[in-house]
């Protein structure tokens, strides 16, 4: 976790500061540049959970839902014997 926040910070995309409370941790926070491109990231993300399920209605939707659950709970149970 702590190389990935030295690249972020690298990037310039956060900053990383002592915590106050507690010296033994430091604190990380978003960049106004992290902040952006996180925006960008959600909207983009967005846009392509909407072009996957164009055209599929809600029901559908909910019957996928309803089957990926249960193939994860068959799953889960086959992990626990």
């Amino acid at each position: 976790m702590t190389r990935l926040v030295k690249e972020l910070e690298y990037d310039g995309l956060t900053r990383r500061r002592v915590d106050p409370a507690d010296n033994r941790y430091t604190l990380s926070a978003l960049t106004p540049a992290g902040e952006r491109l996180a925006a960008e990231l959600r909207e983009r993300h967005q846009a392509y959970q909407e072009r996957l399920l164009d055209g599929v209605d809600q029901q559908d939707r909910d019957h996928v839902l309803r089957t990926l659950r249960r193939l994860r709970d068959n799953l889960d149970r086959e992990s626990g014997e």
